[in-house]
């Protein structure tokens, strides 16, 4: 999956951004070799291949199968406007 990224690193930064619903990433460091990395260019979405492989991936681990991000919105605001 990090062929279309160049790294592992790349690849899971990429994963949530090639989702609309993302726009932000909260990223830790451990050591000055990470800030060099996690500051750098951000990656580019994954393209549709790569999301089809963790699809897939998600789908034999049993992972994955949950509402839409729409539907659990909706929920959460039903739930803290007292709704149930």
């Amino acid at each position: 999956l990090s062929g279309e990224t160049g790294n592992r690193l790349a690849t899971a930064l990429a994963y949530p951004l090639s989702f609309a619903e993302v726009s932000t990433l909260i990223l830790s460091c451990k050591d000055r070799a990470q800030v060099d990395a996690n500051l750098g260019a951000p990656p580019a979405a994954l393209g549709e291949a790569a999301l089809g492989r963790i699809e897939e991936l998600q789908r034999a681990l049993g992972v994955g199968e949950r509402p839409s991000v729409l539907r659990r919105l909706w929920k959460r605001a039903r739930g803290l406007l007292g709704g149930t």
